[in-house]
């Protein structure tokens, strides 16, 4: 929904950051996994009531899928 308008901004950060992944050994596939439980961390969260909790799942699920994105 805001991706397309907060891209220009976040898009250094992402691509300095992208190469993090790859200097600790991990590849596309395990970022995207990683991403891919967090944001299962999230709807249990929410779906338990900790929506506090969920909204920090939610942001880390985020920044994981803008890393796999700059990674890949």
């Amino acid at each position: 929904m805001f991706g397309a308008a907060i891209r220009p901004w976040i898009n250094p950060a992402l691509d300095a950051a992208g190469c993090w992944p790859s200097m600790r050994g991990l590849t596309e596939d395990r970022v995207t996994v990683v991403g891919f439980g967090i944001g299962l961390g999230a709807a249990v969260s929410i779906a338990l009531g900790h929506f506090g909790l969920g909204v920090v799942f939610i942001l880390a699920n985020r920044l994981a899928d803008g890393l796999d994105g700059a990674f890949a």
